[in-house]
């Protein structure tokens, strides 16, 4: 599975976060349970249920998609220790 051009932006306080992506634009992600399995758009690992996962916080077409924690680290760039750079607001 290629992974979801996403960009983190940045985390605005615990479990809200910032992303951007081409399609969607800027949107804000918030840690949610999930109430049934899905995979995750990063890293393609499938995620089950009652599991802390992000998701978005709109009514767009990826509103039913889902990113591990697993996957907001590789995004955020805490996968191999270190912390991504805040990208400036534009």
């Amino acid at each position: 599975m290629k992974p979801e051009p996403y960009r983190y932006i940045q985390e605005l306080n615990f479990g809200l976060i910032g992303l951007s992506h081409p399609l969607w634009g800027r949107q804000m992600w918030v840690l949610a349970k999930m109430r049934k399995d899905h995979n995750c758009q990063i890293t393609g690992e499938k995620i089950k249920n009652g599991a802390e996962v992000y998701r978005p916080m709109t009514n767009s077409g990826n509103r039913y998609l889902r990113i591990s924690k697993a996957g907001m680290a590789i995004l955020k760039g805490e996968s191999n220790g270190k912390k991504a750079p805040q990208h400036a607001k534009k």
